[in-house]
């Protein structure tokens, strides 16, 4: 790939094309695929430094230094040259190579130099980086609740780390795939209470008197523990209403805000749709909004977030029982230039089958990446993607859990059906009841 001389914005860039301020800027190490990205997620504050240094280093781990205002990074990969390339930070991030022997990259460019934006992403001999503007304070990447090292979302992790233990109701916000019920059951977790993780899916259930009151509905079958309403969004004017309703003797406000009773149930709630907006258009109960955004997090699509994928491929990996397995390089810049509008759930069902077609000790390579990819073209944006979620689930309910009921009533072949199950990562085996 012939070297070129280019200064442009970024296809990953999240603010305008205004070069990122290095006092209000992070680096973020996104990993390398040839060490199974094992030392993905570190962040480094750019703030009162002239200069980033990449270096090669001998041995060991990622390092790192700081002396008189120049942060010199070494990564231990043959790939990399002893003097690879220079950050400059006076006025703009420029990244400029110093005719190393493999180049520097911008999202997947050979560059000589080239001005940085919010939200790129670059490579120092299949070590990859991003440059992120943020003024989120600094935070250690955080893997308790979710692997994260985009310095906004990590921000959010680190206060609901905080917020998991006390009575303020939570509020998790995104597109489908990005994680909730896995965010939802972490932070039950973190509460350090040993009561039970009872999950409704609102779209699933008719929110009558009986399911949420007293004797063996959710709410007491919840003391203790965690009632988590996923889709909440999806409720009728009317089942905004009783679930306030039901809400109301389980939340109200004391002396204590912050300690949760032994007895008492810590509600979580998510929603793919703005609730804030939709309370403001009135198109969403705001007393019932306001009882349960204590505190709203945002869980943003992977496409905002590629700085995750080391991290999040990191996990895949030891959750697997492989930790360090390799990835070609040429997949993982595959994978960074990738939509996902399935988010972390496409990601991990295609790092999961990848594995398993892998030889043992073998790395993931681009024919069996292209083998495992989901086929994305036609897929609706994340709006319609969330009716589409919305509708099955309807159907399934209707038709408790009968797929082929589903189907017909949907007009659909019975393939279709399975494809978006599976994507949605929906049983209907939990519709039957």
């Amino acid at each position: 790939m012939p070297r070129t001389d280019t200064i442009r914005g970024s296809t990953l860039c999240d603010s305008s094309r205004l070069a990122a301020a290095p006092e209000q800027s992070r680096l973020v190490f996104v990993g390398s695929p040839e060490d199974g990205f094992a030392h993905a997620g570190q962040s480094f504050p750019l703030a009162g430094l002239r200069r980033v240094e990449f270096r090669r280093a001998e041995r060991g781990p990622l390092t790192s230094s700081i002396e008189g205002g120049v942060l010199r990074i070494g990564m231990p990969h043959p790939w990399v040259s002893s003097h690879h390339a220079d950050l400059e930070l006076d006025g703009n991030a420029e990244l400029v190579d110093l005719e190393s022997r493999n180049g520097t990259l911008l999202e997947g460019d050979m560059i000589e130099r080239a001005v940085l934006h919010s939200g790129d992403i670059f490579e120092v001999g299949r070590c990859f980086f991003a440059l992120r503007q943020t003024k989120a304070p600094a935070h250690e990447p955080t893997t308790e609740l979710h692997p994260v090292a985009h310095p906004d979302y990590a921000a959010s992790m680190h206060a609901l780390e905080r917020l998991a233990p006390t009575r303020v109701p939570l509020l998790l916000i995104g597109d489908t795939g990005t994680g909730k019920s896995a965010l939802a059951r972490a932070l039950h977790r973190a509460t350090g209470r040993g009561g039970p993780f009872v999950a409704l899916n609102m779209m699933a259930r008719s929110v009558e008197p009986s399911l949420l009151g007293e004797g063996n509905a959710l709410l007491a079958q919840a003391r203790g523990g965690t009632l988590f309403l996923d889709d909440v969004g999806a409720l009728s004017t009317e089942e905004q209403g009783r679930l306030l309703s039901a809400l109301l003797g389980f939340m109200l406000p004391d002396s204590d805000a912050l300690n949760l009773p032994e007895d008492g149930v810590r509600v979580i709630a998510a929603a793919s749709s703005n609730l804030h907006r939709r309370a403001a258009e009135a198109t969403f109960r705001p007393d019932l909004y306001a009882r349960l955004a204590g505190y709203e997090c945002r869980i943003p699509p992977l496409r905002e977030r590629p700085e995750d994928l080391g991290l999040l491929v990191r996990g895949i990996f030891e959750a697997a029982g492989v930790p360090g397995q390799r990835v070609k390089v040429d997949v993982f810049r595959t994978m960074l230039a990738q939509e996902w509008p399935f988010n972390v759930r496409e990601l991990n069902n295609c790092v999961s089958a990848a594995l398993a077609l892998c030889e043992e000790s073998a790395p993931i390579t681009a024919a069996i990446w292209r083998e495992v990819q989901w086929p994305n073209a036609g897929v609706p944006a994340a709006p319609r993607l969330a009716s589409v979620r919305e509708t099955i689930i309807r159907e399934l309910a209707a038709h408790r859990g009968d797929k082929a009921a589903a189907a017909k009533s949907l007009g659909c072949a019975m393939v279709d059906i399975d494809r978006w199950l599976s994507r949605f990562d929906l049983v209907p085996e939990q519709f039957a009841s």
